[in-house]
């Protein structure tokens, strides 16, 4: 590599005046030009390979001081070695030495140039803080996109709900001030209104009002810890939204909110509700108008579950060694029991029901006792899990075919009567 041009002086014997420092300035430009070689014909990825191959910071900080002195800090040389060696074509001004940088648009031609990764060290910035406008210490826990809004929502761990637009700029944030941690956040576009779950609870908050108006929704108590949350599309187009959490029992949570659910009549101490604002109001999970399903998937707790619209499917893991991933359609959570089960029943004048495995012959899985006579017919209410079948004494039994029992007897005595 070129050893560029000799760089005098090694230090400010005097003030600046207006002939030294332009003459400091020409030697800086040599200088750049020279580390990011730009008289070599070669493309911006080759010339960018090079300068990381014999560009050392140290000998950078050297050069650069020797031109300027040694007040120069650390933080600004640091910025400027990062910003040539990612893009060797980047503009570099004098000023970015002293903490000065160019303006906005030139850094928006520079962080979106085909050459420059888009995770440029020195191009980060603070944008908030996770906690919001609370001075505590806190983490960011959960980060979504909201395309309805082209923005993000954030959840921190103690419960900041932040509200961010596409320039990451902090459209409105709110503290939730529940006891327990965040686990995870979403924005449910059709009753516009942002949720999150925390272990003991799931919390709605409308970002959209203001002051007195503002109200955070808790649905509790639940049964189970959720753990995790996802949005489903609603193909339909109703005003209602579907979320998905899953809890530390393992098992797959359906919940479907209406607008009209989230007022504060439907809580349960909204005679006792205070002025404090925002105000939590409590709603139970069985005053909601679609009772939250649930379905057992795993057999350790849910550590993530998310919607893929592509596949119209949901996916869910846990840690769990047999159970570990599940990838299903959403319909078929509303079916009962834990697994669908593949059973042949087979009943005929011995008077008892056997149900068989498709790949187990040697032996039925389960034996069904109780009728007196010949069992005529068989049918399966693969919707419920049950077994319906008939005798010749006009005698119907409802089995239920995890358990093995007999749920129900039905008699038809209509020709005895007559």
């Amino acid at each position: 590599m070129s050893e560029g041009p000799e760089l005098r002086g090694e230090g400010l014997g005097r003030p600046y005046t207006s002939g030294t420092f332009q003459s400091k300035l020409d030697q800086f430009a040599e200088f750049i030009n020279s580390v990011t070689f730009q008289d070599v014909e070669a493309t911006p990825e080759e010339r960018r390979q090079m300068i990381t191959e014999s560009l050392r910071f140290d000998q950078f900080c050297d050069r650069i001081r020797q031109l300027f002195g040694s007040d120069i800090k650390n933080t600004d040389l640091k910025a400027i070695y990062r910003k040539i060696s990612t893009n060797p074509d980047a503009k570099v001004d004098w000023s970015e030495l002293f903490g000065y940088f160019q303006s906005n648009n030139d850094d928006e031609e520079i962080v979106v140039g085909e050459e420059v990764n888009v995770f440029t060290v020195s191009k980060r910035r603070r944008v908030g803080e996770a906690a919001g406008d609370k001075t505590r210490r806190d983490t960011v826990q959960c980060l979504r996109y909201i395309p309805s809004q082209d923005g993000y929502i954030s959840a921190s761990q103690k419960g900041a709900i932040c509200i961010w637009n596409n320039k990451l700029r902090l459209q409105s944030c709110i503290d939730i001030n529940e006891p327990a941690w965040v686990t995870g956040c979403e924005y449910l576009p059709s009753i516009r209104k942002a949720v999150c779950c925390t272990e003991r609870s799931i919390c709605v908050w409308d970002n959209r009002s203001k002051g007195k108006n503002q109200h955070v929704f808790v649905i509790k108590p639940f049964e189970n810890s959720p753990q995790c949350i996802s949005y489903v599309p609603n193909p339909e187009g109703t005003l209602d939204d579907i979320v998905l959490f899953g809890d530390d029992q393992g098992y797959l949570n359906v919940l479907k909110l209406v607008a009209k659910d989230l007022t504060p009549k439907n809580s349960k101490d909204s005679d006792k509700r205070q002025t404090q604002i925002p105000t939590n109001i409590t709603i139970a999970p069985d005053q909601l108008t679609h009772k939250i399903i649930r379905r057992k998937l795993h057999n350790d707790y849910v550590l993530q579950v998310k919607y893929f619209p592509e596949l119209r499917c949901f996916a869910s893991c846990s840690p769990h060694s047999k159970k570990s991933f599940v990838l299903e359609e959403v319909d078929r959570l509303y079916d009962d029991g834990e697994v669908r089960d593949v059973a042949i029943p087979k009943g005929g004048v011995d008077k008892v029901i056997r149900v068989w495995h498709p790949h187990i012959f040697s032996r039925p899985t389960g034996k069904l006792l109780g009728h007196l006579f010949t069992i005529v017919d068989i049918a399966c209410n693969e919707k419920d899990q049950h077994l319906i079948s008939l005798s010749t004494a006009r005698v119907f039994r409802v089995w239920d075919i995890h358990t093995l029992t007999c749920l129900q007897v039905f008699t038809d005595n209509e020709e005895k009567t007559r």
